[in-house]
């Protein structure tokens, strides 16, 4: 699966990312590496959302004051990126 996952590091400003399949981490890096902590808040989030069709994608962004979060969801896997956000 690391093959697969390259284009994550390529991401612009970039802090950090989560790949989660069935609840459990798959792959960690950055600011995220192995967050256990933030696995069943996401879980949490996900849970208030309708189930997806097959094959379709659901992505929700939370904003910070210097960062934000992007989590989308496709399938089995569960996708969370950090990343920086311009100074005002």
């Amino acid at each position: 699966m690391d093959t697969s996952l390259a284009f994550l590091n390529k991401l612009p400003d970039l802090r950090g990312y989560l790949v989660l399949s069935d609840g459990a981490i798959v792959k960690s890096e950055g600011e995220l590496a192995n967050k256990e902590s933030m696995v069943n808040t996401i879980h949490k989030i996900l849970a208030t959302q309708s189930p997806l069709p097959d094959g379709k994608t659901a992505n929700l962004s939370i904003h910070y004051s210097d960062y934000m979060l992007t989590i989308s969801r496709n399938g089995k896997h569960v996708f969370v990126v950090k990343r920086g956000l311009p100074l005002p």
